[in-house]
């Protein structure tokens, strides 16, 4: 039987002991703050004791920055960079309520669009309706 941690079995930022926090598959947008600057990341996976992120020129290795992800904002040193993906290990743990946020705000965002969506239609509706009936 396949254990549920295969799919990372190639990911070294999770090698070495570091299996005991559970992960988030994600891909959700983030931005880490360098030395160099701020930059816009893709949030691959995140868990209480580190992350892995794609973006198109990544961090060397053991480079330090912050990573912000709705609400989430966790110091960290880079431990691994391979093409456009790097491993974050954080310097504390992230409180696991935030990690989970992150994981309902992914699966909840398609409804949380079309809720938005709905509302912004009804409130047009609303106007131009009174607009109409003003005249």
């Amino acid at each position: 039987m396949q254990s549920s941690n295969d799919d990372y079995d190639d990911d070294p930022v999770f090698m070495a002991g570091r299996r005991s926090f559970s992960r988030l598959r994600l891909s959700i947008p983030a931005r880490v703050d360098l030395i160099c600057g701020p930059a816009k990341c893709s949030l691959e996976n995140i868990s209480a004791r580190g992350a892995r992120i794609a973006m198109p020129e990544c961090p060397p290795v053991n480079a330090l920055g912050l990573l912000h992800c709705n609400g989430i904002e966790a110091c960290f040193t880079v431990i691994w960079r391979m093409g456009d993906r790097a491993g974050l290990l954080f310097d504390r743990l992230a409180p696991q309520e935030a990690v989970v946020s992150l994981r309902w705000l992914t699966d909840n965002t398609s409804k949380l669009e079309i809720e938005q969506l709905r509302r912004e239609a009804m409130d047009w509706v609303g106007l131009a309706a009174g607009g109409r009936s003003a005249h």
